[in-house]
């Protein structure tokens, strides 16, 4: 609190200084060094960001290229109200991502993302492999809030929109890049790619791929290591115009991962194996295994982990996109054909000893297909802008986890869960801009959707195959369901200036009901409900002193209604004895309330300070009797405040080499990544993370050297975990930290 305090005391400052001093400010500026306008497409059609009514933040692929970012992930620390995160146990390629409090917890395929990524405008329907290489992006917009009018499906928290660099075909657009880096812990990554027209402003290919080798900064007891890197992805796209107003962009990108699991550590091992069992006569389970299962394995160094059992977290997948694009006379017409498949494996040695308590191999297979048809024009003299289209979703995936537990007993204990899901979207959507007057702007939109899920579950004896028991509770199950719904969006911005705009905002976000996969019996298989998002949104788009100055402002208040809430907890084996399990329900009501602020200044030419904040007050309102939180529990993934300063300077003042060098700091306040963290045991208090990277740049030559770094304090942090010792399941609880310092050097060529 005292934290949140300090950073809203320090942005009302801020405000004050803008408010009052831009006006000298511009009197007095010397418009030698300006900043850079950025163009988006947050609403589907290419506009100036600061024109854009939305709280966006985005960076562009030469921005990336100035800092040590070299995935989505490494963003997510230092973008204020967004995280991304690992699910610790469900492999180190799942992403979770939140936007103001408003995620998904759970990447099974079962529950659905709140926050949408769109890769060249396809929706990537898992979580798995969404930690995606920043190489040769044009940029990344993350768009905070509910998107629902125009990236509709599952976006009731906002959307993290990725763009690659197209082709070029222009003469003499041949380009290319080739980068090494090496580093600490044995470090080797080679990013490149080149950009050839071939046939003059109507065909041209563009080919990108990167390497990422490392070893782990994590070690277990026993010599394998953890959190090591060795990830390759690639990407080509071919550009045709065969005419002028008409063109196709054929996208294909792969990504194959085969590293160890995560840097886990056991924090807390429970009473439970040390108690009497009636099951077993009055014995403990430590009366009976080998080797007793307690806090003897919780280790004191971060980076260390006693299991001995599965350690493998291996991904491959790849997909494809096909833009067919036409300027005809009274609109664009687009279509947005793509395919996508994905296979993960996920072996983990769950409870962090080498005492066999529990295990994990699981096998995820997916494949999407989806159909966009969009259109955007102008119509009344240009006073009106407008955007509409079709959408079609489909996708097939199968969840096989397999549960060896307490088999120094037999088998009895352990087993395997199928899970055969089908989900379809439909959308038809809607927005525009009409210019009431020359600077008054009035918003609106409208999606209506429907989504339909279908869920298979059986459950059987591991590693027989045959059914768990003979009791109708884990008879093989299919639960089907369907949800309607309409996401609409008004708002009015105004034009003060050519260089001031405010705007007032209201947008509903949806996601959709479903089942839960995480049962442990065909009982707990319920459905949940659909839940929603209405935010009301206030925001100062600005910019002052001749174009050097920038100052953002947005306010936001949330009414979130039957908010989807997942909490580790225990079903029932034989004997009684408990086994991992989840239950999912709806907290009827919860409020969520903030800001975003961005200041940026060019006080010097070569010389540009920025400093984001970003504030978040989420609250449960209304619980239902029974239900597994309270009203002041906290929001998981959700930080109340977070943001990022940094300082970049650029000279030329050599003779034969530019210098660019740039330090950012990321800092989080407190935050919880497990619902069920009762104990507080899953918390990580305020920390920061400072990055830093020095290039040198030949003249003329097209080479580049960088000194590069990431969290340069040295900073231990915990970025997930998973809390079994309250939920009284498993009783026993883990963290997975980030990564310690990191140093390297990287050499460029680019022509």
């Amino acid at each position: 609190m005292k934290i949140q305090k300090i950073a809203a005391r320090r942005a009302y400052l801020a405000a004050i200084f803008v408010g009052f001093l831009a006006p000298q400010l511009e009197a007095a500026a010397d418009p030698a060094d300006t900043l850079q306008e950025v163009i988006v497409t947050a609403r589907k059609t290419q506009e100036s960001l600061q024109l854009v009514p939305v709280s966006v933040s985005a960076i562009t692929g030469a921005d990336l290229d100035k800092r040590p970012i070299e995935s989505l992930g490494a963003l997510g620390q230092f973008t204020p109200n967004f995280t991304f995160s690992e699910q610790a146990q469900a492999g180190r390629t799942a992403a979770v991502v939140y936007i103001r409090g408003v995620g998904q917890s759970d990447v099974l395929a079962t529950f659905d993302p709140a926050v949408g990524l769109y890769l060249d405008g396809v929706y990537m329907g898992r979580m798995q492999g969404l930690d995606m290489d920043m190489m040769d992006l044009e940029r990344v917009e993350i768009l905070r809030g509910p998107q629902g009018t125009l990236f509709g499906k599952n976006t009731d928290g906002g959307a993290v929109n990725i763009v690659t660099k197209p082709p070029d075909a222009s003469a003499g657009a041949d380009h290319g890049r080739l980068q090494l880096s090496t580093g600490n812990y044995h470090r080797f990554d080679a990013v490149g790619g080149v950009n050839i027209p071939l046939i003059t402003d109507k065909l041209a290919m563009d080919l990108s791929f990167s390497h990422r080798g490392q070893s782990g900064y994590g070690k277990r007891s026993d010599g394998e290591q953890m959190a090591n890197t060795d990830r390759d992805s690639g990407r080509l796209s071919v550009l045709y115009k065969p005419i002028d107003r008409l063109q196709f962009l054929l996208n294909v990108d792969g990504f194959t991962a085969n590293e160890y699991q995560s840097s886990y550590k056991l924090i807390k091992v429970g009473p439970y194996y040390s108690a009497p069992q009636p099951a077993l006569g009055g014995l403990s389970f430590n009366d009976i295994l080998p080797q007793p299962y307690d806090n003897r394995w919780v280790t004191n160094n971060p980076f260390t982990w006693d299991a001995n059992g599965p350690n493998s977290a291996r991904s491959d997948l790849w997909g494809t996109s096909f833009t067919a694009t036409w300027d005809a006379s009274i609109a664009t017409i687009k279509s947005i054909t793509s395919y996508r498949r994905n296979l993960t494996f996920n072996d983990l040695d769950i409870d962090g000893s080498p005492v066999n308590i529990i295990a994990e191999y699981q096998t995820i297979k997916q494949h999407q297909l989806s159909q966009e048809l969009q259109a955007t024009g102008t119509s009344l003299s240009d006073r009106l802008k407008w955007v509409t289209g079709l959408y079609f979703f489909d996708e097939h995936a199968s969840d096989i986890s397999n549960y060896p537990i307490l088999t120094d007993f037999g088998n009895a204990f352990s087993f395997s869960q199928t899970l055969y899901i089908h989900n379809k979207s439909y959308a038809i959507y809607g927005q525009s801009d009409y210019g009431i007057t020359d600077k008054l702007k009035l918003t609106t939109g409208i999606r209506f959707n429907r989504d339909e899920k279908s869920v298979y579950r059986l459950k059987l004896a591991y590693p027989s195959g045959i059914p768990f028991d003979v009791s109708t509770d884990n008879a093989p199950t299919t639960k089907d369901g369907n949800w309607d719904s309409s996401s609409p969006r008004l708002g009015l911005s105004y034009q003060w200036t050519p260089s001031v705009m405010t705007y007032v905002s209201a947008a509903d976000g949806f996601k959709s009901g479903g089942f839960n996969g995480r049962a442990g019996t065909v009982a707990a298989f319920n459905e949940y409900s659909p839940e929603k998002v209405r935010t009301y949104e206030g925001g100062l788009r600005s910019d002052w002193w001749d174009n050097r100055l920038r100052f953002n402002a947005t306010l936001f208040y949330s009414r979130y209604t039957d908010l989807q809430l997942q909490v580790n907890g225990a079903g029932q084996g034989p004997g009684g004895q408990p086994v991992p399990a989840q239950i999912v329900g709806n907290i009827p009501l919860a409020k969520i309330r903030g800001a975003e602020l961005e200041f940026i200044v060019v006080p010097l030419s070569g010389l540009s300070l920025n400093a984001d904040l970003g504030l978040t007050d989420a609250r449960y309102i209304q619980l239902l009797p029974g239900a597994p939180v309270t009203l002041s529990t906290p929001f998981i993934d959700t930080p109340k405040v977070s943001g990022e300063v940094g300082a970049e300077y650029t000279t030329d003042r050599f003779e034969k080499v530019n210098v660019t060098g740039r330090l950012d700091y990321g800092f989080k306040s407190a935050i919880t990544y497990d619902v069920s963290n009762v104990a507080g045991l899953i918390t990580e208090q305020a920390y920061g993370l400072l990055n830093g990277k020095l290039t040198f740049g030949v003249k003329n030559t097209g080479w580049s050297v960088s000194l590069f770094g990431t969290n340069l304090l040295d900073r231990r942090y915990i970025v997930g975990g998973w809390d079994q010792c309250t939920a009284s399941a498993l009783d026993f609880c883990v963290v997975e930290y980030g990564a310690p310092r990191e140093y390297g050097i990287a050499g460029e060529y680019r022509y």
